[in-house]
């Protein structure tokens, strides 16, 4: 038996799983993604441990070994999500997607070396009239198909990066950085600016949130815990006379009790001696 005939049922897992890897992680196709997903969570790890257990031909019989490879799939799928639900990682359907390919992939690697060494053949064998390269060619084509379509018309989302908002607006709604100096050269009353923060993390979120004027530093809010997704404003009013002796003002955000700022925001005035327009 050549090569390609004998390791032909491997190739093709092992196409079925790259492709799997790809719409996964790369598409936004749902029904591809539902429809890999059955042998890959299914079969395909059952499949592996019993071509590993049961390398002979004959050792099993086609029914016992489809049935077996669903069954003993079940059982490996439920114990890898219970044992990850256990650490830290918990059930990520990307962590356990990674880990659940990597395993199979450890053991398909034991069949290919029991294979070479003792000569085995594959328990299913290739359709009549297909030779290796014909098998090969079928599958990975197929599955090359399959990969390109999807990725041609569902391109990759850049990842956004999780992160925290952290803003200061003007009672209008623009962005006061740009506009601050001017208004204090422009009048005499006090500015109300509406400080911002919104939780962009992973999960929940405790701040502490600072003014500084020059050498001077006020805590604004101390232990603020945000929810994922959960937005907090507060109101800061800044007069003339508050600030007359700095060119700058510093919001900063520290987070889970940082020393270090998380987050600053800068607003400068031309209030100092000299410094006007």
């Amino acid at each position: 038996m050549s090569a390609l005939r004998r390791y032909w049922d491997i190739l093709a897992i092992t196409a079925v799983q790259l492709t799997y890897i790809t719409v996964m992680f790369w598409t936004e196709l749902d029904v591809l993604r539902a429809l890999l997903a059955l042998p890959v969570l299914l079969f395909i790890p059952g499949y592996a441990a019993l071509a590993a257990l049961y390398p002979r031909a004959d050792s099993l019989g086609l029914p016992e070994r489809a049935l077996g490879s669903v069954a003993t799939s079940t059982a490996l799928v439920s114990l890898l999500g219970l044992g990850l639900n256990k650490t830290s990682l918990g059930i990520d359907v990307q962590v356990y997607t990674i880990i659940l390919l990597a395993a199979c992939t450890v053991v398909l690697v034991i069949v290919c070396m029991l294979r070479f060494v003792f000569g085995y053949e594959p328990p299913l064998h290739p359709p009549a009239g297909f030779s290796g390269w014909g098998v090969l060619l079928l599958v990975g084509g197929g599955m090359l198909v399959i990969v390109i379509y999807s990725v041609a018309l569902f391109p990759p989302e850049q990842a956004q990066p999780f992160t925290t908002q952290f803003y200061l607006e003007l009672a209008d709604g623009s962005i006061a950085a740009d506009q601050f100096s001017r208004l204090f050269d422009s009048s005499a009353s006090a500015v109300t600016l509406t400080l911002g923060l919104t939780n962009l993390e992973e999960h929940s979120t405790r701040y502490t949130l600072t003014r500084v004027l020059d050498t001077r530093s006020d805590v604004l809010i101390d232990d603020l815990v945000l929810e994922v997704g959960q937005n907090w404003e507060q109101q800061i009013i800044l007069s003339p006379e508050e600030i007359a002796s700095t060119a700058r003002i510093a919001f900063r955000v520290y987070k889970e009790g940082s020393d270090t700022p998380y987050r600053e925001l800068y607003l400068w005035t031309d209030l100092m001696p000299g410094r006007g327009n």
